[in-house]
């Protein structure tokens, strides 16, 4: 999991570095909407865990 918010992190900070438009909104909107989905999973995991 670290290994990918990495990964996503550095593709959001890469298309910062693009012009504006449609691929570099639809980077950063893939990489945040991927690393808000990670933040969420390993929340319920750890909530998961915890009730056990």
């Amino acid at each position: 999991m670290l290994g990918a918010s990495f990964a996503l992190f550095l593709v959001g900070a890469a298309a910062l570095s693009l012009e504006r438009g449609t691929l570099r909104t639809a980077l950063l909107a893939v990489a945040l909407t991927a690393l808000a989905g990670i933040a969420v999973a390993q929340t319920v995991r750890r909530l998961r865990k915890n009730r056990d």
